[in-house]
């Protein structure tokens, strides 16, 4: 879920002050995720700012590759959905 009552609330300022943990309380805030620009489109998806900032500038498919090989390496099993396994 993301927290809707933290847009405007970030300051720079307080930002320098509190480093890694100040910025850590803005998790949740909406942005805005480039999902595709080009010269002739752009796509955009609302998604929470660790979510954003994690991302980078990596394709959706590339993203979730990295997040897949995150958890493979950490020990876990990686299944697609339901709708992912039938195609």
């Amino acid at each position: 879920m993301l927290d809707w009552t933290l847009i405007s609330k970030y300051t720079n300022a307080e930002s320098q002050e509190g480093r890694h943990q100040y910025k850590a309380g803005f998790a949740l805030l909406p942005t805005v995720d480039h999902v595709e620009a080009s010269a002739s489109s752009a796509a955009f998806k609302v998604c929470a700012w660790r979510t954003n900032d994690a991302k980078n500038d990596l394709s959706v498919e590339g993203f979730i590759a990295l997040c897949e090989r995150v958890l493979i390496h950490a020990g876990y099993r990686v299944d697609p959905p339901e709708h992912k396994r039938a195609a």
